[in-house]
């Protein structure tokens, strides 16, 4: 018997909206270049406060972080991952890194490959696998990004119409409106894995938690 998927609340499409669109604007550098130049790999500073903000390659000395840095800009390694749509690219790149004494960055990877193709990838999460489970769309976390993906796209398909007349008649961020429903699904995913986040709208701050009914934000 089909598992029924419940429809996204009109307060959680609108706390989605608002950080996807807070998201985007502070990444904007990086989802609107082509993967062959992010800036991440030739600013030491935005990589730096990427790799910070995201809580990315724990485990890694500065040092470490910074010949990963280099490592990745090496053998066209970042067209080579986003080759192939279905995410297999990422784990392909992540045995080559470990194989060459990185630890195991699947997440790093995700997030680069958001970056690099954000009409296609979307991030690999802790909090975003927790709420695939709690959605039902799976019952157990994927580990590997190829089934993770998989996950998203099928909770996508569920959805996307939600999202699509949320988001009617609003100016998004960016023209590419596919990539910018990926991070609301990605957003919407993370709270349903209860990731709470502050929000700051003008005067107003809450928790994601709480947000009053009908309150606009984005």
């Amino acid at each position: 018997m089909a598992v029924r998927i419940a429809r996204p609340s009109e307060s959680e499409l609108e706390v989605a909206a608002f950080v996807a669109a807070r998201n985007w604007e502070n990444w904007r550098c990086c989802f609107e270049t082509p993967a062959e130049q992010l800036p991440i790999y030739t600013c030491q500073d935005l990589f730096r406060k990427f790799v910070k903000e995201y809580g990315l390659l724990q485990g890694e000395t500065r040092e470490s972080r910074e010949q990963l840095r280099d490592w990745m800009t090496k053998g066209d390694r970042v067209n080579k991952m986003i080759g192939s749509n279905s995410g297999s690219g990422v784990e392909s790149l992540l045995r080559e890194m470990q194989r060459d004494g990185f630890r195991c960055h699947r997440s790093f990877l995700s997030k680069v490959a958001a970056f690099s193709q954000p009409h296609i990838f979307v991030a690999y999460d802790r909090f975003a696998r927790r709420g695939l489970v709690n959605l039902k769309i799976v019952t157990r976390q994927p580990n590997e990004y190829v089934t993770y993906l998989k996950a998203v796209r099928k909770l996508y398909v569920e959805i996307e119409k939600d999202i699509k007349e949320h988001l009617e008649g609003r100016t998004l961020p960016t023209n590419n409106e596919t990539a910018f429903h990926l991070r609301v699904l990605d957003v919407y995913l993370m709270l349903s894995g209860n990731r709470e986040i502050p929000i700051w709208s003008g005067d107003l701050l809450c928790s994601s938690r709480n947000i009053p009914s009908g309150c606009r934000l984005f």
